[in-house]
């Protein structure tokens, strides 16, 4: 039963580190609102295109992104929304405070909320309490 346990784990922890890039995630969110051709995707995220095109191939090998071609345009499209889930990001709309530099999706408009500021916390555990609780990372 443990080496089974194991297996589980390990593939868990890789299709996870698979999605540990910025670049990744930003095509995620740049897809929840549908299906957008590798030219659109290069236009709207500022992603050089051989760069894109390595990270949608990893997206679509892991099942998160479907692929379809249209003549010489390539398009993806989430193929589940559920990787909302697997996320645990409701909108996946968060972003760490201005001027860290960490290059999350969105900034949300409004001031952090005591939970939001926990969950910032959590995510930058190293040195990076005393920037999210002051909202900036200079000086």
């Amino acid at each position: 039963m443990k080496k089974i346990d194991d297996m589980v784990f390990k593939i868990k922890a890789d299709f996870l580190k698979a999605l540990a890039h910025p670049a990744r995630l930003q095509v995620i969110e740049y897809l929840k609102n549908g299906e957008a051709s590798v030219g659109k995707l290069v236009q709207a995220l500022g992603i050089e295109q051989s760069s894109l095109s390595r990270h949608l191939a990893t997206l679509r090998d892991l099942g998160v992104l479907s692929a379809r071609q249209e003549k010489t345009n390539v398009y993806y499209a989430l193929q589940d929304h559920d990787i909302f889930k697997v996320l645990g990001l409701p909108g996946f709309e968060w972003a760490p405070p201005m001027g860290c530099g960490s290059g999350g999706p969105r900034q949300r408009a409004g001031v952090r909320g005591l939970r939001e500021q926990r969950l910032l916390a959590s995510l930058y555990p190293f040195g990076m309490k005393n920037c999210i609780e002051r909202g900036t990372c200079d000086g």
